[in-house]
Protein backbone atom coordinates (compact mmCIF):
# COMPACT_ATOMS: atom_id res chain seq x y z
CA UNK A 1 0.00 0.00 0.00
CA UNK A 2 0.97 3.81 -0.05
CA UNK A 3 3.87 5.06 1.92
CA UNK A 4 1.94 8.11 3.82
CA UNK A 5 4.51 10.53 4.72
CA UNK A 6 5.32 11.67 8.03
CA UNK A 7 3.22 13.80 9.83
CA UNK A 8 5.50 16.59 11.41
CA UNK A 9 2.93 18.05 13.62
CA UNK A 10 3.02 15.34 15.43
CA UNK A 11 6.81 15.83 16.55
CA UNK A 12 7.49 18.85 19.11
CA UNK A 13 9.02 21.55 17.73
CA UNK A 14 12.14 21.17 19.75
CA UNK A 15 12.93 17.92 18.09
CA UNK A 16 13.13 19.47 14.63
CA UNK A 17 16.05 20.21 12.63
CA UNK A 18 19.72 18.66 11.21
CA UNK A 19 19.23 15.31 13.11
CA UNK A 20 15.48 15.25 12.49
CA UNK A 21 15.64 15.30 9.39
CA UNK A 22 18.15 12.67 9.07
CA UNK A 23 16.58 10.36 11.31
CA UNK A 24 13.78 10.80 8.80
CA UNK A 25 15.64 9.33 5.93
CA UNK A 26 17.08 6.56 7.79
CA UNK A 27 13.90 5.40 9.27
CA UNK A 28 11.78 5.65 5.32
CA UNK A 29 14.46 4.02 3.86
CA UNK A 30 14.62 0.87 6.51
CA UNK A 31 10.73 0.57 6.56
CA UNK A 32 11.30 0.15 2.60
CA UNK A 33 13.58 -2.54 3.32
CA UNK A 34 16.48 -0.42 2.15
CA UNK A 35 18.57 -0.22 5.21
CA UNK A 36 21.89 -0.48 2.96
CA UNK A 37 20.92 2.56 1.23
CA UNK A 38 20.39 4.32 4.55
CA UNK A 39 23.39 3.18 5.67
CA UNK A 40 25.57 4.76 3.01
CA UNK A 41 23.27 7.92 3.12
CA UNK A 42 24.10 8.03 6.97
CA UNK A 43 28.33 7.54 5.89
CA UNK A 44 28.21 10.41 3.48
CA UNK A 45 26.22 12.90 6.19
CA UNK A 46 28.97 11.99 8.69
CA UNK A 47 31.70 12.36 6.52
CA UNK A 48 30.26 15.98 5.18
CA UNK A 49 29.28 17.14 8.55
CA UNK A 50 31.61 15.43 10.70
CA UNK A 51 29.32 15.67 13.60
CA UNK A 52 29.81 12.25 15.29
CA UNK A 53 29.24 13.40 18.44
CA UNK A 54 25.53 13.57 17.62
CA UNK A 55 25.49 9.68 16.90
CA UNK A 56 24.46 9.12 20.52
CA UNK A 57 21.41 11.47 20.26
CA UNK A 58 20.70 10.36 16.45
CA UNK A 59 19.70 6.76 18.29
CA UNK A 60 16.72 9.04 19.89
CA UNK A 61 15.65 10.58 16.92
CA UNK A 62 15.07 7.51 14.91
CA UNK A 63 13.26 6.51 18.11
CA UNK A 64 10.93 9.34 17.50
CA UNK A 65 10.67 9.47 14.19
CA UNK A 66 9.83 5.26 13.65
CA UNK A 67 7.35 5.88 16.47
CA UNK A 68 5.65 8.97 14.49
CA UNK A 69 5.93 6.86 11.34
CA UNK A 70 3.73 3.60 13.21
CA UNK A 71 1.37 6.56 14.87
CA UNK A 72 0.66 7.85 11.50
CA UNK A 73 -0.05 4.38 9.62
CA UNK A 74 -2.37 3.30 12.11
CA UNK A 75 -4.15 6.47 11.81
CA UNK A 76 -4.28 6.82 7.90
CA UNK A 77 -7.41 6.00 6.11
CA UNK A 78 -7.37 3.08 3.94
CA UNK A 79 -6.12 4.31 0.24
CA UNK A 80 -8.21 3.04 -2.45
CA UNK A 81 -6.02 1.06 -4.56
CA UNK A 82 -3.11 -0.69 -3.67
CA UNK A 83 -0.04 1.17 -4.38
CA UNK A 84 3.99 1.64 -3.53
CA UNK A 85 6.65 -0.86 -2.24
CA UNK A 86 5.81 -4.41 -0.32
CA UNK A 87 3.20 -4.38 2.44
CA UNK A 88 2.09 -1.73 4.70
CA UNK A 89 1.94 -4.38 7.85
CA UNK A 90 5.11 -4.98 6.75
CA UNK A 91 6.76 -1.77 6.68
CA UNK A 92 4.91 -0.92 9.94
CA UNK A 93 6.44 -3.98 11.70
CA UNK A 94 10.28 -2.32 10.64
CA UNK A 95 9.28 0.51 12.18
CA UNK A 96 8.49 -1.08 15.11
CA UNK A 97 11.36 -3.04 15.56
CA UNK A 98 13.44 0.19 14.52
CA UNK A 99 11.79 1.92 17.54
CA UNK A 100 12.56 -1.14 19.86
CA UNK A 101 16.30 -1.47 18.62
CA UNK A 102 17.32 1.74 19.38
CA UNK A 103 15.51 2.21 22.79
CA UNK A 104 17.72 -0.14 24.14
CA UNK A 105 21.02 0.68 26.07
CA UNK A 106 23.53 1.26 23.38
CA UNK A 107 26.13 -1.13 23.29
CA UNK A 108 29.39 -0.47 22.81
CA UNK A 109 30.31 -1.39 18.71
CA UNK A 110 33.44 -2.33 17.37
CA UNK A 111 36.45 -0.79 15.92
CA UNK A 112 37.86 -1.84 12.78
CA UNK A 113 41.15 0.18 11.74
CA UNK A 114 42.64 -0.25 7.79
CA UNK A 115 46.44 -0.40 7.12
CA UNK A 116 47.99 -0.48 4.08
CA UNK A 117 49.83 2.05 1.86
CA UNK A 118 48.17 5.08 -0.04
CA UNK A 119 46.29 3.26 -2.91
CA UNK A 120 45.38 -0.25 -1.47
CA UNK A 121 42.24 0.32 -1.80
CA UNK A 122 41.18 0.85 1.57
CA UNK A 123 38.78 3.78 1.08
CA UNK A 124 37.14 1.19 -1.37
CA UNK A 125 36.85 -1.35 1.06
CA UNK A 126 35.90 1.09 3.99
CA UNK A 127 32.82 2.55 1.92
CA UNK A 128 31.67 -0.73 0.51
CA UNK A 129 31.38 -2.19 4.60
CA UNK A 130 29.56 1.01 5.80
CA UNK A 131 26.89 0.54 3.71
CA UNK A 132 26.92 -3.47 4.28
CA UNK A 133 26.88 -3.01 7.79
CA UNK A 134 25.61 -0.18 8.99
CA UNK A 135 29.21 1.19 9.66
CA UNK A 136 30.29 4.61 10.46
CA UNK A 137 33.91 5.65 8.61
CA UNK A 138 36.20 8.14 10.35
CA UNK A 139 38.36 9.02 7.50
CA UNK A 140 41.83 10.27 7.86
CA UNK A 141 41.57 12.84 4.56
CA UNK A 142 38.65 14.16 5.47
CA UNK A 143 38.97 14.81 9.52
CA UNK A 144 42.27 16.38 7.92
CA UNK A 145 40.90 19.10 5.54
CA UNK A 146 38.40 19.89 8.04
CA UNK A 147 41.39 20.78 10.57
CA UNK A 148 43.19 22.55 8.32
CA UNK A 149 39.88 24.94 7.51
CA UNK A 150 40.25 25.71 11.54
CA UNK A 151 44.17 25.36 11.72
CA UNK A 152 44.96 26.43 8.00
CA UNK A 153 47.98 28.83 9.11
CA UNK A 154 49.99 26.33 11.25
CA UNK A 155 52.87 25.45 10.11
CA UNK A 156 54.14 22.34 12.09
CA UNK A 157 54.15 18.93 10.86
CA UNK A 158 54.06 18.10 14.70
CA UNK A 159 51.17 19.81 15.55
CA UNK A 160 49.12 18.31 12.24
CA UNK A 161 50.11 14.88 13.06
CA UNK A 162 49.27 14.95 17.09
CA UNK A 163 45.91 16.76 16.36
CA UNK A 164 44.62 14.54 13.60
CA UNK A 165 45.43 11.14 15.86
CA UNK A 166 43.42 12.64 18.56
CA UNK A 167 40.59 14.14 16.54
CA UNK A 168 40.24 10.41 14.83
CA UNK A 169 40.57 9.24 17.60
CA UNK A 170 37.84 11.47 19.38
CA UNK A 171 35.04 10.80 16.96
CA UNK A 172 35.51 6.90 16.49
CA UNK A 173 35.12 6.62 20.64
CA UNK A 174 32.08 8.90 20.31
CA UNK A 175 30.88 6.48 17.76
CA UNK A 176 31.63 3.49 19.35
CA UNK A 177 29.63 4.53 22.57
CA UNK A 178 26.90 5.74 20.86
CA UNK A 179 26.46 1.99 19.69
CA UNK A 180 28.16 2.14 15.97
CA UNK A 181 30.51 -0.24 14.94
CA UNK A 182 33.50 1.52 13.82
CA UNK A 183 35.89 1.98 10.79
CA UNK A 184 38.65 4.18 11.00
CA UNK A 185 40.65 4.72 7.60
CA UNK A 186 43.91 5.39 7.48
CA UNK A 187 47.52 3.98 6.65
CA UNK A 188 48.24 3.15 10.23
CA UNK A 189 51.55 2.20 8.95
CA UNK A 190 53.11 2.47 12.26
CA UNK A 191 52.97 0.42 14.91
CA UNK A 192 52.62 3.02 17.82
CA UNK A 193 49.02 4.29 15.89
CA UNK A 194 47.98 0.84 15.57
CA UNK A 195 48.38 -0.16 19.14
CA UNK A 196 46.85 3.55 20.51
CA UNK A 197 43.70 2.56 18.69
CA UNK A 198 43.92 -1.27 19.64
CA UNK A 199 44.38 0.29 23.40
CA UNK A 200 41.34 2.84 23.34
CA UNK A 201 38.88 -0.49 21.73
CA UNK A 202 40.12 -2.18 25.10
CA UNK A 203 39.58 0.88 26.77
CA UNK A 204 35.90 1.04 25.71
CA UNK A 205 34.92 -2.68 25.87
CA UNK A 206 34.80 -2.47 22.03
CA UNK A 207 36.33 -5.72 19.48
CA UNK A 208 39.21 -4.73 17.35
CA UNK A 209 40.39 -5.66 14.07
CA UNK A 210 42.70 -4.73 11.77
CA UNK A 211 41.93 -4.62 7.89
CA UNK A 212 44.90 -5.14 5.84
CA UNK A 213 44.81 -3.82 2.66
CA UNK A 214 47.34 -5.08 -0.53
CA UNK A 215 47.90 -5.24 -3.99
CA UNK A 216 50.79 -5.65 -5.96
CA UNK A 217 53.10 -2.01 -6.33
CA UNK A 218 52.48 -2.06 -9.99
CA UNK A 219 49.00 -1.59 -9.36
CA UNK A 220 49.04 0.60 -6.53
CA UNK A 221 51.04 3.02 -8.93
CA UNK A 222 48.87 2.56 -11.65
CA UNK A 223 45.36 3.86 -9.00
CA UNK A 224 47.61 6.71 -7.81
CA UNK A 225 48.69 8.15 -11.18
CA UNK A 226 45.12 8.07 -11.95
CA UNK A 227 43.89 9.57 -9.10
CA UNK A 228 46.46 13.11 -9.42
CA UNK A 229 44.00 14.37 -12.00
CA UNK A 230 41.91 14.69 -8.36
CA UNK A 231 44.59 15.84 -5.99
CA UNK A 232 44.30 15.51 -2.63
CA UNK A 233 46.38 12.17 -2.50
CA UNK A 234 48.27 11.51 0.52
CA UNK A 235 46.38 12.12 3.41
CA UNK A 236 45.26 15.33 1.61
CA UNK A 237 48.38 16.63 0.17
CA UNK A 238 48.24 17.08 -3.39
CA UNK A 239 50.74 15.30 -5.16
CA UNK A 240 51.92 15.48 -8.70
CA UNK A 241 52.78 13.02 -10.93
CA UNK A 242 56.36 13.14 -10.51
CA UNK A 243 56.18 13.06 -6.71
CA UNK A 244 53.92 9.96 -6.25
CA UNK A 245 56.90 8.07 -6.36
CA UNK A 246 58.44 9.52 -4.04
CA UNK A 247 55.96 9.77 -1.64
CA UNK A 248 54.98 6.11 -1.68
CA UNK A 249 58.90 5.00 -1.51
CA UNK A 250 58.49 7.10 1.27
CA UNK A 251 55.97 5.21 2.48
CA UNK A 252 56.70 1.87 1.99
CA UNK A 253 60.54 2.65 3.69
CA UNK A 254 58.35 3.90 6.68
CA UNK A 255 56.17 0.99 7.24
CA UNK A 256 56.39 -1.59 10.33
CA UNK A 257 55.03 -4.75 9.25
CA UNK A 258 52.04 -5.97 11.37
CA UNK A 259 53.80 -7.82 14.34
CA UNK A 260 52.41 -11.60 15.24
CA UNK A 261 50.13 -10.20 17.69
CA UNK A 262 48.38 -8.16 15.23
CA UNK A 263 48.27 -10.57 12.58
CA UNK A 264 45.90 -12.65 15.17
CA UNK A 265 43.59 -10.22 14.69
CA UNK A 266 44.20 -9.04 11.27
CA UNK A 267 42.04 -9.98 8.20
CA UNK A 268 43.79 -9.69 4.88
CA UNK A 269 42.29 -8.45 1.30
CA UNK A 270 43.88 -8.31 -2.40
CA UNK A 271 42.27 -5.52 -3.50
CA UNK A 272 43.58 -6.29 -6.71
CA UNK A 273 41.37 -9.52 -6.84
CA UNK A 274 37.54 -9.62 -6.45
CA UNK A 275 36.75 -9.36 -3.02
CA UNK A 276 34.09 -11.64 -1.35
CA UNK A 277 31.98 -8.57 0.43
CA UNK A 278 29.49 -10.88 1.90
CA UNK A 279 31.57 -13.04 3.76
CA UNK A 280 34.08 -9.58 4.96
CA UNK A 281 30.33 -8.24 5.61
CA UNK A 282 29.36 -11.04 7.97
CA UNK A 283 32.39 -11.35 9.73
CA UNK A 284 32.76 -7.84 10.74
CA UNK A 285 28.82 -8.50 11.61
CA UNK A 286 29.88 -10.89 13.89
CA UNK A 287 33.28 -8.95 15.09
CA UNK A 288 30.62 -6.55 16.28
CA UNK A 289 28.35 -9.20 18.16
CA UNK A 290 31.96 -10.33 20.22
CA UNK A 291 32.52 -8.96 23.90
CA UNK A 292 36.16 -7.35 24.21
CA UNK A 293 38.41 -10.04 25.05
CA UNK A 294 42.53 -9.94 25.38
CA UNK A 295 41.82 -13.16 23.49
CA UNK A 296 43.43 -12.34 19.88
CA UNK A 297 40.66 -13.14 16.87
CA UNK A 298 41.33 -15.99 14.06
CA UNK A 299 41.32 -14.18 11.38
CA UNK A 300 43.20 -15.22 7.68
CA UNK A 301 42.71 -13.57 4.40
CA UNK A 302 39.03 -13.32 3.09
CA UNK A 303 38.86 -13.84 -0.85
CA UNK A 304 36.74 -15.75 -2.75
CA UNK A 305 37.24 -19.40 -2.80
CA UNK A 306 35.65 -21.86 -5.23
CA UNK A 307 33.99 -24.06 -2.79
CA UNK A 308 31.07 -22.68 -0.78
CA UNK A 309 32.78 -22.58 2.89
CA UNK A 310 31.23 -20.07 5.05
CA UNK A 311 32.46 -17.22 6.32
CA UNK A 312 33.29 -18.52 9.58
CA UNK A 313 35.11 -21.28 8.17
CA UNK A 314 37.33 -18.80 6.35
CA UNK A 315 38.59 -16.61 9.48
Amino acid sequence: MILHPLQRDLVDDSSKGPLSDVASVLVELEVLGQRTLGNFFLAEWLEQSGAFDTLFALRSHIVREAMVFVDQQSSAPAPSKQVGIGEEDLRVERARRIACERQQPARAGSMLITHGLSGAGKTTLASALAGLVGAVVVRNDAELMRLKRVHGAVDDPIFWRSALIERIERLASHAIKAGWPVIVESCFLDRASRQRFRSKAAELGAPFAILECSAPLPAIRERLNKRCAFGSLFHGIDASADDVQKRLQAQIDGTESLDEHERASTITIDTSKPVDYPKLADWVIGLSRRPHSRTPLSCASLQPRRNSQRAEESV
